[in-house]
């Protein structure tokens, strides 16, 4: 592979809670055909949602899910930063405290505090917990609805050892100290990878800055402008397939004619 390209989901390549629209589900699907690619995905969500969402292009999916706490190829998990169960614990004190809706991520499953506490989660994997305490152990992320409102309240009970990313959609999620998109995709480029990276919010910032080329989705982060690396694009599924054609093939272009003059394909 000479290119990886890593995308978030939500706000930037799906929108509404929904998966990709057909033209950018099309993109990817000519994007993972090739041979000179590699294709990865870097979201928030669980690792549930790359079969879920993308069928039968999942099997040539890298994922980095749950804000890099779960790192995985399509076929084997190559890490996993799981939060401290005393964090976990006083995580939940303090939310049942407040009256918050949250969930407590697995990965493979999650425990949510009231059958309605992040609806965009599903009900597939959902466990409701009522009263009950959830599982301490091997929890990769702490989902709190309204988290974003009270975000620095959550950093400092998470301390050293958690970190914080509030949403635009209001809710936050508390994950282990250290994971981040950015270090995930690391773990699955391989040497020599030039890498193009798509995002919309904060939690995607370390991987943009840390990209070769970048799309920044929508207006967030308006800061990033001033890199000369980042290209900034409207919140449509057809300006998104557009801009990731054209970074494709100006990222890849002069790779591909050195090894011997073949042809771009069209994204």
């Amino acid at each position: 592979m000479n290119l990886h390209v890593a995308t978030d989901l939500d706000g930037t390549i799906a929108f509404a809670g929904q998966p990709p629209h057909p033209l950018i589900r099309a993109a990817l699907t000519r994007i993972v055909a090739r041979d000179d690619v590699a294709l990865s995905v870097a979201t928030a969500r669980s690792p549930r949602v790359i079969s879920e969402w993308f069928g039968d292009i999942a099997s040539r999916l890298g994922r980095v899910c749950c804000n890099g706490a779960i790192v995985a190829t399509p076929t084997t998990e190559v890490h996993r930063r799981s939060l401290d169960p005393w964090l976990v614990r006083e995580l939940v004190l303090r939310l049942r405290e407040r009256g918050e809706r949250f969930c407590v991520e697995y990965g493979d499953r999650f425990a949510a505090s009231h059958p309605e506490a992040l609806p965009w989660m599903g009900t597939k994997a959902r466990i409701t917990l009522a009263q009950a305490s959830p599982l301490l152990d091997d929890v990769v992320k702490v989902s709190i609805a309204t988290g974003a409102g009270w975000a620095e309240e959550l950093a400092l009970l998470a301390g050293a050892a958690g970190e914080v990313y509030p949403h635009t959609t209001g809710d936050a999620d508390v994950v282990a100290r250290g994971a981040n998109k950015a270090d995930g995709i690391r773990r699955l480029r391989r040497s020599g990878e030039s890498l193009l990276a798509l995002g919309n919010d904060v939690n995607d910032r370390e991987l943009l800055l840390t990209a070769d080329r970048a799309i920044v989705v929508g207006e967030m982060m308006p800061e990033l402008d001033a890199y000369p690396h980042v290209t900034r694009v409207a919140a449509s599924s057809r300006a998104i397939v557009v801009a990731l054609r054209r970074a494709i093939q100006k990222q890849s272009s002069s790779m591909l004619l050195s090894a011997g003059g073949r042809h771009l394909r069209d994204i």
